[in-house]
């Protein structure tokens, strides 16, 4: 594999990643959305239901005190942290990226030699790693099957719209 192959592969790469937290970010939005809407449901309905409470008492004891729990919980759910990182580091892969596409241009245009392009991709191998390590490296990602085939999916489209090439396989 010559140099420009490697730098392609690592495009390819770097571009699935930032796809693939992507879906993840969404998910997690989901998730985060789902419980606070819990929360409001369960917390309205449950102060308004004193009103009501000759009816039920214990089942809307137990509602209050579900939202109550829901409620202090959530900043310690693992979902919580993953907003926030996500948050950041999509913003930072995106900027990576357009860096990266930037330099695809330039190797065509400007000739590059193939120590430049391995120093290019070295460079980017590095910063991607240190922008994973500073957002990700005290979260734990479960692998998901469907963020990772609508990654490759993205991918497909994304170089086919943009370069008119199919990407690379990922490993």
């Amino acid at each position: 594999m010559d140099a420009r192959e490697r730098y392609w592969a690592m495009y390819c790469d770097i571009k699935h990643k930032e796809r693939y937290f992507w879906h993840y970010r969404i998910d997690t939005t989901r998730v985060w959305a789902l419980v606070t809407s819990i929360c409001l449901l369960v917390s309205v309905p449950s102060i308004s239901a004193l009103i009501l409470w000759d009816y039920a008492p214990w089942l809307w004891a137990a509602i209050a005190a579900v939202a109550q729990l829901l409620q202090f919980s959530t900043p310690y759910l693992p979902f919580t942290k993953r907003m926030t990182a996500f948050r950041y580091l999509c913003t930072q892969l995106d900027s990576l990226l357009v860096e990266i596409s930037g330099e695809w241009n330039n190797i065509d245009i400007e000739n590059y030699k193939d120590k430049r392009i391995m120093n290019l991709i070295n460079q980017y191998r590095r910063r991607y790693n240190d922008i994973h390590a500073r957002y990700m490296s005290d979260i734990t990602l479960p692998l998901k099957a469907r963020h990772d085939k609508r990654a490759k999916a993205d991918c497909k489209k994304y170089f086919f719209l943009n370069y008119n090439m199919q990407e690379v396989e990922h490993g």
